[in-house]
């Protein structure tokens, strides 16, 4: 954020801003993933030189989040991304009312090489 910006946002703040606004650090679990390779003996039953099997999963929740009270500080109301092109923030895409976290996934795949 530049200086400039910086200046005029703290001259226009108000007592009643720190109603509205809160910490929102966290540590999230985006993703993890496990992946087994066959044994050789098992993967020329299906005529395959390798066969892998992944199991992922996405968006398991929080580690931490001491101070945020929603659900999820990445997700707003309008589902757009809360950061502009210069790297300040659109104060009114904060809100997070309305909204629901985001899904969480299990996903599978098999990698089969001949």
């Amino acid at each position: 954020m530049s200086a400039e910006r910086k200046a005029m946002l703290q001259a226009n703040l108000t007592a009643n801003d720190a109603l509205y606004t809160q910490r929102a650090d966290f540590i999230k679990i985006r993703e993890v993933s496990l992946t087994y390779t066959l044994p050789t003996e098992w993967s020329s039953r299906f005529r395959a030189d390798r066969v892998a099997v992944t199991l992922a999963a996405h968006n398991l929740g929080f580690l931490w989040k001491p101070w945020y009270k929603g659900l999820d500080p990445e997700v707003t109301f309008n589902g757009i991304n809360t950061t502009s092109a210069d790297g300040g923030t659109f104060g009114w895409v904060r809100a997070d009312y309305f909204t629901l976290p985001m899904l969480r996934r299990l996903t599978m795949a098999v990698d089969v090489s001949f």
